[in-house]
């Protein structure tokens, strides 16, 4: 639940760094000096990189909301009905 509120930080931090690196590659003549700040990348990159975000976030949200169907089995926290994450817990997925 977590990665799914983390996600669209996750990716900004992922297309930035990409940003950075072909903007790099782009300009291997020029001094490494330069920062984000002053790259300018072009509209196509843009558009491939928001894309792929948009296709990587389409998927979490896909796999988020998907039935799942499975039994978790292992040690229970005495007198309570849940397991104890601390202990091994099996996972094992049931056919449909």
């Amino acid at each position: 639940r977590l990665g799914l509120l983390a996600l669209p930080f996750w990716l900004t931090l992922t297309v930035t760094g990409l940003l950075w690196f072909v903007e790099k590659l782009r300009h291997r003549r020029e001094p490494w000096s330069r920062t984000l700040h002053e790259a300018e990348p072009s509209p196509t990159l843009l558009r491939v990189l928001c894309g792929v975000v948009v296709v990587l976030f389409l998927l979490e949200v896909w796999g988020a909301t998907t039935d799942r169907n499975f039994k978790a089995t292992g040690t229970t926290i005495p007198g309570r009905q849940y397991l104890d994450r601390d202990q091994p817990v099996r996972l094992e997925v049931l056919p449909r």
